[in-house]
């Protein structure tokens, strides 16, 4: 089980965006995170290099992953066109439907979660080439 780190949302924020437009891939070595496993992508190295950068340990709780906030990253590619995209669907949780019909939207984890991330963009230029931070927001949850 890894340590965490105490870090606050807004330093986190600070920290992250010190490393907009920078190539993610120096710091995968560092933090000896594998870009492929097996000949395929690693799919999650991105977002796991960004937690370690910050000192968080790598987890799947339905807690947030750090201590006051849920560190999520987003993958965008470019077009041809120029345009820049979402490359996939960003997952926030899973969530347990009996967990759902039983407990308010407002105690659970769900929320917990939506309402501390720190979402960032990540640009990937190919499977394992330059991969850039591109953008870092505190994820406003509003009704």
């Amino acid at each position: 089980m890894n340590q965490q780190k105490s870090i606050s949302k807004n330093e986190a924020i600070k920290r992250l965006k010190l490393l907009i437009g920078k190539d993610l891939r120096p710091l995968a070595k560092k933090f000896n995170i594998n870009i492929f496993k097996n000949g395929k992508l690693n799919k999650g190295w991105a977002g796991d290099t960004l937690e370690r950068y910050l000192g968080l340990g790598k987890n799947n709780n339905q807690a947030p992953n750090g201590l006051y906030f849920e560190l999520k990253q987003t993958s965008l590619k470019k077009l041809k066109s120029g345009a820049i995209v979402p490359k996939e669907t960003m997952q926030i949780t899973m969530i347990n439907p009996k967990e759902k019909l039983e407990k308010d939207f407002f105690k659970s984890h769900v929320y917990k979660k939506m309402k501390s991330i720190v979402l960032c963009a990540v640009l990937y230029s190919s499977p394992g080439g330059e991969t850039k931070l591109c953008r870092v927001d505190d994820f406003r949850l509003s009704f």
